[in-house]
């Protein structure tokens, strides 16, 4: 039987597109073509407390690095994929030779490609770890085997790397995760199914956990938050986050989230930003004040399923137990400590050589995909340099693709005391 490559076309502009795992499909005998508009969702509103800070990252093309498209049977089977690259000026797509069928689901994903974001995408359900291609998804199943999650880092940084527990193991930020989603379509021999009078709006996964640090207790005099030993860790991470599929909405998984799993969000002297942002990155820009003067944005996965969102979970209430964020950072003792200049821990300890201090708190809160959850950290002790055990707590696809869906403009607000 005769056989054809894919090829990908783009209105308005040529496109082109490579892939590592290249191979033949379906003959054109049984294809047909579907065109279909992608949009991004608007944000809406949330009756939370105002944070103190007002900064919400800026949304544009710059954050789709590219976009995955699959289309896939009720049982979650995918019949084909295609990754584009989209970017303000070029955002019109074709593709061609998709297999005919009924009722397919359509996922697009942006930012899953783990050879250049920061997402772990396995083709078994998570065992072992394999970039996406358009053509080694063929025929494999939504979330049992095409599977995605945090991508796994070979070290801690130093400061937690020589007390950390035997179990424990270090994962990157999220990739900032989009993904849109429809159902009932239909790829019909010779015929191109035309989507695009309901656009389909690409909606940010993941969530936004701001970190503001006041640091003025005279206790913290001279403690260095710019050592290159400073780091954030965020405990008890998601497993993995899945994409829609019969009565499963995507999202996180149902399951409880692995007080091992440990988010290395930033490390470094550079862990911690002083300044506030400027107006290519934010707007508004206003994050510092005369109290917290250190801040980080981080990205992370939701900590509520999207089955609990629909049953009335808000970002006003509590998260589950086993799901709470768990935060620490480390800075160091101050550069001039001495005999003569000693640092006194919490426990009364005193410390004449220099040393990594440790603080952190549960963030009880809910993070909600596409929402920015402010902790602002107020340190009131001197530190330990004992880190905590675990918490205890074939056819043709045409695309439009306009702009992505802001950050929530109500930033939710935790204030804790460390």
């Amino acid at each position: 039987m005769k056989k054809s490559f894919l090829s990908l076309f783009i209105i308005g502009a040529l496109f082109s597109s490579c892939s590592n795992d290249d191979s033949p499909i379906d003959s054109p005998e049984n294809v047909g073509e579907l065109t279909t508009k992608l949009s991004f969702e608007e944000a809406g509103g949330n009756s939370v407390r105002a944070a103190l800070s007002t900064a919400i990252p800026i949304t544009n093309w710059n954050n789709i690095k590219q976009v995955q498209m699959f289309l896939y049977d009720a049982a979650g089977k995918v019949a084909y994929s295609q990754t584009i690259t989209p970017t303000a000026s070029n955002l019109n797509f074709t593709w061609t030779n998709i297999p005919i069928g009924t009722n397919y689901n359509l996922a697009i994903v942006a930012n899953a490609k783990s050879s250049s974001d920061n997402i772990y995408t396995s083709l078994d359900g998570g065992a072992n770890g394999v970039e996406w291609g358009n053509y080694n998804v063929k025929s494999k199943n939504i979330n049992s085997q095409i599977w995605m999650g945090l991508k796994p880092l070979a070290t801690f940084p130093t400061a937690y790397d020589a007390k950390k527990e035997t179990n424990d193991k270090p994962y990157a930020e999220a990739s900032e995760i989009f993904t849109a989603y429809a159902s009932n379509v239909t790829i019909a021999q010779g015929v191109t199914t035309d989507l695009s009078g309901s656009p389909l709006q690409l909606k940010r996964d993941v969530s936004l956990l701001r970190v503001r640090v006041d640091r003025s207790d005279a206790k913290l005099a001279g403690v260095n938050f710019a050592h290159a030993n400073t780091s954030i860790l965020i405990h008890r991470q998601p497993v993995g986050l899945g994409l829609k599929l019969g009565s499963f909405a995507g999202g996180i998984y149902a399951t409880a989230s692995n007080p091992d799993h440990i988010m290395v969000a930033a490390s470094g002297a550079s862990t911690f930003k002083t300044t506030d942002p400027t107006t290519t990155t934010h707007n508004p820009t206003k994050i510092i004040d005369s109290n917290f003067s250190l801040w980080r944005d981080i990205v992370v996965f939701p900590n509520a399923t999207m089955a609990e969102v629909a049953a009335g979970k808000l970002p006003s209430g509590l998260a589950d137990n086993d799901r709470k964020y768990f935060i620490m950072i480390s800075a160091r003792t101050p550069d001039n400590i001495s005999v003569a200049n000693p640092y006194k821990l919490e426990d009364g300890t005193i410390l004449t050589a220099a040393a990594d201090l440790f603080w952190w708190a549960t963030v009880n809160e809910v993070f909600l995909s596409n929402n920015i959850r402010e902790v602002n950290i107020t340190i009131k002790s001197s530190g330990s340099i004992t880190p905590p055990v675990n918490p205890t707590e074939e056819g043709g696809l045409k695309i439009t693709v306009s702009a992505p869906l802001p950050w929530n403009s109500e930033i939710q607000s935790t204030n804790t005391e460390v």
